[in-house]
């Protein structure tokens, strides 16, 4: 399964503009989540068919920083969506990417 996490979609001035400040905590973040997945054992049943051995969440994590659109999508079940090549970069990243990996 894979989910897109964003930041700073409200508040554009948080950084102050400075989009390297930005890109250092996006990367602060992904690389915390790595670590956090690491903490995560896979249930009993799972590790009964691979071997005795704990077996650990693995993630992968594609960053981009940018420009995106978003809105809310939906009337039944409304969601908000976001759109744009930024997010589009970060998803082929996250794909691209081997696990536990940013």
């Amino acid at each position: 399964d894979a989910y897109v996490c964003t930041t700073n979609l409200y508040d554009g001035c948080q950084h102050g503009g400075n989009v390297v400040l930005a890109a250092e905590n996006v990367l602060k973040m992904a690389k915390d989540m790595v670590l956090a997945a690491h903490e995560v054992v896979l249930p009993s049943r799972i590790l009964q068919q691979n071997g005795p051995s704990k077996k650990m969440v693995q993630i992968r994590v594609g960053i981009h920083v940018g420009a995106v659109t978003c809105g809310v999508l939906g009337e039944r079940l409304p969601k908000l969506s976001v759109f744009g090549t930024t997010v589009n970069v970060a998803a082929r990243m996250e794909q691209a990417s081997k696990p536990s990996r940013v």
